[in-house]
């Protein structure tokens, strides 16, 4: 009976183990991020702008020379992504950290056609805000 339970508890802290490693690995995979220069993520609107696009590296990933620069009404990164978003070039300035499902309306705190740069990376859904 003791050799037992000490096997189950041994197995139980392998399986412990490995679901580290698939977070780790998870870290490594594309950063997705969805913006539209119209409200409400572009619904009823004809004329704005809309991109979904990733960044496979926790980077600056400057907005200036785009239609999106300072022109972002609707901001939301990918599930287990954050990111955080500046109101200059270079991820410089005043900043906004965003989780997943991210703000259909910018101008909630002041950050409708602002945005011009950001930087997203891999979060741990459910820890710190992140979703």
């Amino acid at each position: 009976m003791r050799i037992t339970f000490l096997t189950s508890v041994a197995l139980l802290s392998g399986t412990a183990l490995s679901t580290p490693l698939g977070i780790i690995e998870r870290g490594e995979r594309d950063l997705g991020f969805y913006m539209t220069t119209d409200p409400e993520w572009g619904y009823g609107h004809q004329t704005g702008e809309r991109l979904h696009d990733w960044t496979s590296d926790p980077g600056c990933v400057s907005l200036e020379g785009t239609p999106f620069d300072k022109s972002i009404s609707s901001f939301g990164p990918d599930e287990g992504v954050k990111c955080t978003v500046y109101d200059e070039t270079d991820c410089t300035g005043e900043e906004l950290v965003i989780f997943h499902p991210g703000y259909a309306e910018m101008g909630w705190d002041g950050w409708d056609d602002r945005i011009s740069s950001l930087n997203c990376s891999a979060c741990f859904i459910g820890v710190d805000g992140c979703w």
